[in-house]
């Protein structure tokens, strides 16, 4: 059912292609959007706050310093490191999006197989 593959892609990238019975393809995009998901994470949100507690130790700030500090962390930081961030974005959702259509536009054409094979 093309529907449930394409549901199931939403959910994660991968999971369509697991669903269409294509192990091996759905474990590795699985694998590498996971991978990627926890990389933009540390990069967006765990490094610039591991920074932020690193040149506060010892002192208590605001929520509103501590989010200062942060924005200032990603403006100031280098002109590659937010390229790297900002094509890790593109590569997450390119592939989120090629997932979609590749779980719906396979299931389809399994669906069509199959009713082929009935008439």
């Amino acid at each position: 059912r093309p529907l449930n593959a394409t549901l199931a892609a939403i959910a994660f990238p991968g999971m369509g292609q697991l669903y269409n019975r294509q192990y091996e393809k759905g474990l590795a995009i699985f694998a590498a959007e996971a991978i990627l998901l926890m990389l933009l994470f540390n990069g967006i949100v765990l490094k610039p706050w591991a920074m932020v507690a690193h040149h506060s130790a010892g002192r208590i700030i605001t929520r509103s310093d501590q989010i200062q500090a942060v924005q200032q962390f990603l403006v100031s930081s280098s002109l590659g490191y937010r390229i790297l961030i900002i094509i890790g974005i593109i590569v997450y959702l390119a592939t989120y999006i090629y997932c979609i259509y590749d779980a719906h536009t396979t299931a389809r054409q399994k669906a069509e197989a199959h009713a082929g094979l009935g008439a």
